[in-house]
């Protein structure tokens, strides 16, 4: 009698292990464009606070990177992302990269830093080749984005939890029936 219903059990699980699966499978594929849209339109509302203060105020804040990361997710979310966590990571973690690196690298041409570099070489009369104009822009916008990276990858390690709970939201929700 313990043994049947133990394994009656056994393949009651193993079903709705096969359902989950079927379920997650199933959603539309808007959801998936949904989800990409959400979270490159979260990224960069992440950034735009980052945007401000280094515009309207001249402060390199790169440690407010952290917040694109963050909006990344809530954007995904927001449109109703699809529940596969492997593409909902994809999605946020490439969201939240193309928007810190194009806002670094967009910062220092807009920002005033590229303005600088060419004023001080002018007035120093030095004339560089393009490989070294190259090197000299690489070596700026490489520390700056080195650390927004860091702070968007701290983000997203802060956010994982979030993105694991919305993509296994089904799972949660069959178990308060």
């Amino acid at each position: 009698d313990v043994l049947e219903t133990a394994s009656r059990w056994g393949v009651e699980l193993a079903s709705e292990s096969f359902t989950d699966k079927l379920e997650t499978s199933r959603e539309p594929a808007v959801a998936y464009l949904r989800g990409a849209l959400g979270a490159l339109i979260g990224a960069l509302i992440g950034a735009l606070p980052w945007f401000l203060v280094q515009w309207l105020v001249g402060w390199n804040m790169w440690y407010l990177g952290a917040l694109v990361g963050i909006a990344s997710f809530y954007g995904y979310a927001f449109l109703w992302g699809a529940h596969d966590t492997g593409f909902a990571l994809g999605s946020v973690i490439v969201s939240s990269l193309l928007a810190t690196v194009g806002f670094t690298v967009g910062a220092f041409f807009l920002g005033g830093d590229y303005a600088l570099l060419v004023e001080f070489y002018a007035e120093e009369g030095v004339r560089l080749t393009t490989m070294e104009w190259v090197r000299e822009i690489a070596s700026w916008i490489g520390g700056d984005l080195l650390w927004s990276l860091l702070c968007c990858g701290a983000g997203l390690f802060g956010i994982r939890g979030r993105i694991l709970a919305y993509t296994h939201e089904h799972i949660f929700l069959r178990g308060r029936r």
